[in-house]
């Protein structure tokens, strides 16, 4: 449905709804548990009680701890609000930019076949309100062409990194197919302890940038 706030946001479809965020932040906190979780139903508490903290991570984390036994107390070790909230929307867009590649694929396809069927098809051509030199219509639509696969080559080179900021973190795969590499430094995971080599990771105690100056 198209809303009056957000023009065009319906085009998005089901990937930037609440409830898609909610289940990318549910298997978020899945994966780094190391189980799957059950998706909370109540779309509309998890809502308002978001506005206390300021996000919607709070609120969840009691939701899922409340389906947890032994498990209740590590979900969420090592995490922050932040991290969820980020590696949950950089999994939303994602697969946003995945199902764009499919629709400009089928693009790509309508316009070849365009372009072969007018490729004899002369079209008026005009140079200062002159008439030129008519070119094919075949011809216009394989810059059409060009400038589709163009975009369809900058959404292959996306990247969706992937973060981490708490100061400390469990021995936890990022998922079954994640490389990992020992980490020693003296902020972030603690010696002996493993984080995933796709994930960057923000110590707490990184230095702070300098304050800016501005002139009168």
């Amino acid at each position: 449905m198209a809303d009056l706030f957000w023009p065009g946001d319906e085009r998005a479809g089901h990937h930037f709804s609440s409830a898609s965020f909610l289940w990318a932040m549910v298997s978020i906190e899945g994966e780094w548990l190391g189980r799957d979780l059950d998706v909370p139903d109540d779309l509309a508490g998890l809502t308002h009680d978001a506005e206390a903290g300021g996000n919607p991570v709070i609120p969840l984390v009691r939701m899922l701890r409340d389906q947890l036994d032994e498990d209740a107390e590590r979900l969420h070790r090592g995490f922050t609000s932040q991290d969820v909230v980020d590696l949950a929307l950089m999994r939303m867009a994602e697969a946003a930019v995945s199902d764009l590649r499919l629709d400009l694929e089928g693009v790509v396809e309508d316009l070849v076949r365009l372009a072969e069927e007018h490729r004899d098809t002369p079209m008026v051509a005009r140079t200062l309100t002159q008439h030129a030199v008519p070119p094919t219509f075949g011809f216009r639509v394989a810059t059409w062409l060009t400038a589709v696969l163009d975009a369809y080559d900058d959404l292959a080179r996306l990247g969706f990194p992937r973060q981490l900021g708490a100061r400390r973190a469990p021995a936890r795969r990022w998922s079954s197919s994640a490389s990992t590499r020992p980490r020693t430094t003296r902020r972030g995971t603690p010696p002996g302890r493993r984080s995933p080599a796709s994930v960057t990771r923000w110590p707490g105690a990184r230095t702070r940038a300098p304050a800016s100056r501005t002139t009168c």
